[in-house]
């Protein structure tokens, strides 16, 4: 009897022991998803929202962040109200990470961008907190044709230096 009760115990040891671990290796797999995964920035009112993106394995974040935030807010983030203030035309010809700075360099489109003060500031915001948002960069350096002085909106917004949150 006694002995029954000692391979009964064993054995639920052992089962107890290979749910333990199962759970574990589920459970650590599923949190690797997510930290690969990507906020990127679209706007709700006049302020950044942050929406999060998945992010395949083996793509570059900063490539991916730009194609994110160039595809725009999906129906349902539309739905509840995020849109995006770029341009409709404006293109990201380049984009590339050098030590804590994103370089952005930008079609033409982005420059002709007409809107008004809050507009120009909340499109900026919008690239500026995508790109900060990426482990390791501080600041964004926006470019349109590889010039780096650009000028924005009817109200002329100059941007001629790597631009942080802070900035904003």
């Amino acid at each position: 009897m006694k002995k029954d009760k000692k391979r009964f115990l064993t054995i639920l040891f052992i089962v107890v022991l290979l749910m333990v671990a199962g759970a574990g290796f589920y459970f650590f797999n599923n949190s690797s998803t997510k930290s690969s995964g990507l906020q990127v920035y679209f706007l709700k009112g006049d302020k950044p929202f942050p929406v999060r993106r998945p992010l395949d394995p083996g793509k570059e974040k900063v490539q991916e962040a730009a194609a994110q935030l160039m595809s725009g807010p999906s129906k349902e983030e539309k739905d509840k109200g995020i849109f995006s203030g770029m341009p409709t035309r404006a293109r990201i010809i380049e984009v590339k990470k050098q030590d804590s700075t994103v370089y952005v360099n930008f079609n033409q489109a982005l420059e002709d961008y007409g809107g008004g003060a809050a507009n120009v500031q909340a499109l900026v915001g919008q690239i500026v907190y995508t790109f900060t948002d990426i482990p390791g960069v501080e600041k964004v350096k926006i470019l349109v044709e590889g010039r780096g002085e650009v000028v924005l909106g009817g109200e002329g917004l100059v941007i001629d230096q790597p631009l942080s949150r802070s900035d904003l």
